[in-house]
């Protein structure tokens, strides 16, 4: 009887073999992606799947006419998923509907490419952990645009916890990055 060989899957940048259970090219992204650049799932292709191509990263946006940057998390799934998620405070720092802070979701301000963007994580569970990481925030929230909480620390919160890097991307300070979520509040 003979056998069919298959043909690797196209998956958005290159191509998947499943015979074999990695990439046949090496990652676009090089070793920012792990020691393998062939791999797929950590490695693990029966354990672990990532069907949609999720991915996120942190994007830090200099705030017009002060010396400090404005963070936020941005995710993309090229099939579906587009998502910014940032905290908004109150004006002029910010759209928040009250004295306080809030996590809005694809507000125009959260642009990534008037930003500068950290490295993307594409680990399968990524997104999960954005979402938890939102869950668990309080929203809304105490906001303080100069020393924080603000939007740097719930980016900053979420960026530590799902692998996005330890540090705010870009020349402009970050402040409120290392602020303690737990110190956040309930915001009213």
């Amino acid at each position: 009887m003979p056998t069919l060989a298959r043909a690797p899957n196209y998956n958005y940048f290159r191509d998947y073999d499943p015979s074999i259970g990695r990439y046949v090219e090496s990652d676009p992204i090089g070793l920012r992606a792990g020691p393998n650049t062939f791999g797929y799932v950590k490695g693990m292709p029966l354990s672990f799947a990532d069907p949609f191509g999720l991915r996120a990263q942190v994007c830090c946006r200099k705030i017009p006419g002060v010396p400090s940057s404005h963070c936020f998390i941005n995710e993309k799934c090229p099939r579906s998923l587009n998502r910014r998620t940032g905290l908004q405070g109150p004006p002029p720092w910010g759209s928040s509907s009250g004295d306080y802070g809030e996590i809005h979701q694809n507000d125009p301000f959260d642009d990534p490419n008037q930003s500068t963007c950290g490295p993307w994580n594409k680990d399968p569970d990524v997104n999960k952990c954005v979402e938890r990481e939102i869950k668990k925030y309080a929203n809304p929230s105490s906001y303080s645009a100069i020393l924080g909480p603000n939007s740097n620390t719930l980016a900053g919160t979420i960026s530590r916890a799902c692998n996005l890097g330890d540090d705010a991307p870009g020349f402009w300070v970050a402040h409120g990055w290392n602020f303690p979520s737990w110190a956040t509040g309930d915001g009213q």
